[in-house]
């Protein structure tokens, strides 16, 4: 469950479980498709005779291949029209779907490295409304790609998705989650589950994370860790204290850990929780 939550479960990342019994078993649409070909094949040799048994048996072998060959062409073209005739009603259904759906998409004119002076306007998904929602967090869509990306395989992306966090934190963090229709009390609440999710995701970070660049010798450089040490800081100070003592125990076990990667993630979030939160050390 911990992983569905983050988004990195086999149904989102397609790193494991990539064959199922289904890729074996044919789909209802391909059992359908080798049904029409077998009918269509049955029609065109029914076509064929009954246009060899018109002609009867008093013409040459030439003449009787000629004839084979304007009879497959013959065929050919009443299946193409029982095919049109078949995809006239689909066809008049996909108009109207694509009619109902078009709020959902936007034309823009797209610009074409040509010298000519030709517009190219393409049909988008109309994003502003989903991103435009006055009633979530402005930051809502941003931050839950930043906190999958977290988790990227490249330590690059894993950076910088914990600076754009951390800065966000820092200047909205007390309004992370919350929606405006909501009542006060639930509000808070939003707010302490988002903190506490986006917590949560920090504490993997420190557990999982490898990467480290050895400078010269012994010195080596955390860029993901210490990052994410930072926004963890940004984030206990706004969580409630006994979230915050959850987040201290969970660093104290991973020091219990053999992987000493583990156990300098973890001594970086004590370090910046400390900081931040020096209320609950004094108490």
């Amino acid at each position: 469950q911990l992983e569905k939550r983050m988004g990195v479960a086999a149904e989102f990342t397609g790193l494991d479980g990539m064959m199922e019994v289904s890729d074996f078993a044919p789909s209802d649409n391909t059992v359908l498709r080798q049904s029409l070909e077998q009918e269509e094949a049955k029609r065109k040799a029914a076509d064929i005779a009954e246009i060899l048994h018109n002609a009867g048996d008093s013409m040459s072998a030439r003449e009787r291949n000629k004839l084979k060959r304007k009879a497959k062409e013959i065929a050919k073209s009443k299946e193409q029209e029982r095919r049109l005739n078949m995809s006239s009603g689909s066809l008049t259904d996909s108009m109207n779907s694509s009619g109902q759906d078009k709020k959902e998409f936007k034309n823009v004119v797209t610009e074409q490295p040509q010298k000519n002076d030709k517009l190219v306007i393409e049909a988008v998904a109309d994003t502003d409304a989903m991103i435009h929602n006055e009633n979530i967090w402005p930051f809502h869509l941003i931050c839950a790609v930043l906190l999958n990306e977290l988790f990227d395989p490249s330590w690059e992306v894993r950076h910088g998705a914990a600076v754009g966090l951390r800065e966000i934190l820092k200047a909205h963090g007390t309004g992370a989650g919350r929606t405006a229709d909501a009542e006060p009390e639930e509000q808070t609440e939003q707010n302490r589950s988002w903190l506490q999710d986006c917590c949560i995701r920090f504490l993997c970070v420190f557990a999982l994370d490898r990467f480290g660049d050895y400078v010269s010798g012994d010195q080596v450089v955390v860029p993901v860790r210490e990052t994410c040490a930072q926004a963890f800081g940004a984030l206990s100070s706004m969580m409630p204290a006994e979230h915050v003592l959850l987040a201290f125990n969970v660093l104290l076990e991973l020091q219990k850990s053999e992987k000493w990667e583990v156990r300098h993630g973890s001594l970086l979030g004590l370090k910046y929780l400390i900081a931040v939160r020096r209320d609950l050390i004094e108490t």
